[in-house]
């Protein structure tokens, strides 16, 4: 993590925090993934604003950004006092929130925290759930939450998300409902592990089709993002009927999400869950895509197709280690020459927490962890070339990609 350290004196803070909420947006395309404003105690005309990146040239550019564009325009810079003084920092050591709890009332805090980012969560899947305009007390409480917790802005008597969050949402289809169900997910499946269920397929109904309708974002991020960056893959799926094979195929919320984003595509989905096949029976008949979707009662390791598939999805939290391993080269066999393998996979080369975090969720329900160079090492023994990882946004899986080579 780097961080952009800026420093500068204003006129009037008022003045200054409304042109920087407006450059919210133009912050998120630049990388930015957390800032924070700061003044001396005692002095409310010096700031100190710290800018964080996931890399060191979005900081460069970020920072000649500011330089060219924006300090040398008055009017894109009111309150701005005297010259911004800057420099790029990067993390040298760092202390896991929990080394300094030494009381037993810091624990209790701590805990606290906790509890009430639980909640949090809760708050943001009930209010995206509610339809505009709707006064029932429940959701009039969540968005409470929503405006206290810095996400949520008043606006006419109602409460809407702050502007990422509607950005997030127009990115995955403009759907609030899958934003509701991301945040509703993991506390479902926490709850399912807390009671006794050790498998993906011990939870309950609610939280599989949670877990799906929020997996559903990634189809039109993929398309955007990812595909470009895959030769041939964008004429493989323009071709007049590609088809693509979905490991573990679930609640088939994916599936349809995939169908959606290329409208001339049909996908396999395998999977050996009956009760995910049947809710995903449900989902792909409401979808009315019963002739594109095809559900199988089956293993990949048991795939025997020969060069059929333009683009296999296999997420691997959600694949046992055994069937990874051996599913590979039946994936590599079915695939066409020059299609390509897409594995999703956790990030663990990012905060030291939210790793430790991924790593046990897949344990806990009997995935295959697998970081960064893991899954290209997998990919590479089975065949694959033109291996890499490509970049995703913050909180979104790790993928990493590979092409069976053309014939």
């Amino acid at each position: 993590m780097f961080t952009l350290s800026i420093e500068h004196a204003i006129t009037d803070f008022a003045t200054w925090k409304t042109a920087f909420d407006r450059a919210a947006e133009a912050r998120q395309r630049a990388g930015v993934v957390a800032d924070r404003i700061r003044r001396p105690v005692g002095d409310d005309q010096y700031l100190v604003i710290e800018l964080d990146f996931e890399t060191m040239k979005s900081a460069e550019s970020f920072r000649e950004f500011l330089t060219t564009v924006v300090w040398s325009n008055p009017d894109a810079s009111p309150a701005l006092s005297g010259s911004p003084t800057m420099r790029i920092l990067e993390a040298v050591s760092t202390r896991p929130p929990g080394a300094r709890i030494e009381t037993p009332e810091e624990a209790g805090a701590h805990l606290n925290r906790l509890h009430e980012g639980v909640w949090q969560l809760a708050a943001v899947a009930v209010a995206l759930h509610g339809s505009p305009g709707d006064t029932s007390d429940l959701r009039r409480a969540a968005g409470e939450v929503l405006v206290k917790g810095g996400v949520g802005i008043e606006v006419d008597g109602d409460v809407q998300v702050v502007p990422g969050f509607r950005q997030l949402i127009g990115l995955t289809g403009g759907d609030p409902e899958k934003l509701a169900s991301q945040a509703a997910a993991p506390i479902l499946q926490a709850s399912a592990l807390l009671s006794g269920a050790n498998q993906w397929t011990a939870q309950d109904d609610e939280a599989l089709l949670a877990q799906g309708r929020a997996s559903a974002q990634g189809a039109q991020v993929f398309k955007a993002f990812a595909v470009p960056m895959m030769p041939g893959m964008e004429g493989l799926l323009a071709a007049p009927s590609p088809v693509m094979l979905d490991v573990g195929v679930g609640v088939a919320a994916m599936a349809v999400a995939w169908c959606r984003a290329w409208p001339s595509l049909r996908i396999v989905g395998l999977d050996v869950f009956e009760r995910a096949l049947e809710l995903a029976e449900r989902n792909v008949s409401d979808a009315g895509m019963v002739e594109r979707i095809q559900l199988r009662h089956q293993d990949v390791t048991d795939l025997d197709e020969k060069d059929v598939f333009c683009l296999a999805w296999v997420p691997a939290p959600f694949i046992p280690p055994q069937a990874m391993d051996a599913g590979l080269a039946r994936i590599a066999a079915a695939l066409l020459p020059g299609g390509w393998i897409v594995v999703g996979h956790g990030k663990f080369s990012e905060d030291p927490l939210s790793g430790a975090l991924t790593r046990f969720q897949t344990v806990a329900f009997g995935g295959t962890a697998l970081d960064d160079s893991q899954a290209q090492n997998m990919l590479n023994q089975a065949g694959f070339d033109l291996v890499s990882t490509l970049p995703t946004p913050q909180g979104a899986p790790a993928i990493t990609i590979g092409r069976r080579p053309a014939q």
